[in-house]
């Protein structure tokens, strides 16, 4: 079915069906010892089941944009 060059092994796939739903959601929570950063967070929905990963990434509260979820766009002069 599938052509893989010499010397990779196979690797296993879970083929998602069409009716599936999938959704990526981007979201901050506090760091307890420092009230001044955010660490970033995705969480993957798959079906339902649901897995939480750390980006390690971290933001400042001043420039997090909660309405978008996203970090705010900085004008450069």
């Amino acid at each position: 079915m599938f052509n893989l060059p010499v010397g990779r092994q196979a690797q296993k796939t879970r083929i998602i069906r069409n009716n599936s739903t999938l959704t990526v959601l981007i979201f901050t929570r506090d760091i307890t010892n420092n009230p001044e950063k955010l660490t970033i967070y995705a969480r993957i929905t798959v079906d339902g089941r649901r897995a939480e990963i750390s980006l390690k990434r971290y933001t400042s509260v001043n420039v997090w944009d909660v309405s978008k979820g996203s970090l705010q766009l900085v004008q450069l002069d």
